[in-house]
């Protein structure tokens, strides 16, 4: 689940990057390819699809495996110090999250504006910059806190193999 949540992580990053550049190339023809605008609206909806599935998935990871941590501390009598890494790990993520879910939507909402006529083309400009800082940073800091994650549930494997063998409370267990 990892593995595929970094890579969905980093496909979104991909995704917004390549619609942002096919926007730029259609509105301002900056390269000597030509794309049409609808080839930017359908690569911008596919962008953000994969944008939101990517940080909302994280975000239950994240919530999924706080819970899990939690039951297992507590089924394995081990330190409860090891929950506060996994609250950490959330508060990295769910702001940058939200707020680049929030953006990207944002930015796709002003762009059909745009493509109206309605609203004038800087303004989703503005926004897709954004957008794709938003989205590079809140993948970067799910990649890294999902790493930290994986880490701190191998440790606590660790401490539970060493209680099983020792036949036994897991080393570090809470005293009651």
């Amino acid at each position: 689940m990892a593995l595929a949540l970094i890579v969905l992580e980093g496909l979104s990053v991909v995704a917004i990057v390549v619609a942002s550049v096919a926007g730029l190339v259609a509105a301002h023809a900056l390269l000597p390819v030509a794309v049409s605008p609808r080839t930017h609206v359908v690569l911008a909806l596919s962008g953000a699809i994969v944008i939101l599935f990517a940080h909302s998935m994280t975000m239950f990871y994240f919530i999924g495996t706080g819970v899990r941590m939690k039951e297992l501390v507590a089924e394995h009598r081990v330190r409860e110090d090891l929950i506060t890494p996994t609250r950490r790990f959330k508060a990295r993520v769910f702001p940058w999250a939200t707020m680049a879910l929030l953006v990207t939507m944002v930015t796709f909402i002003v762009g059909g504006g745009v493509d109206t006529g309605k609203l004038p083309g800087w303004i989703h400009l503005i926004l897709a910059l954004g957008a794709c800082v938003l989205n590079y940073v809140t993948a970067l800091r799910a990649v890294l806190a999902i790493h930290a994650n994986v880490r701190l549930f191998d440790h606590l494997d660790d401490l539970v193999v060493q209680a099983r063998q020792a036949g036994g409370a897991p080393q570090g267990e809470r005293s009651t």
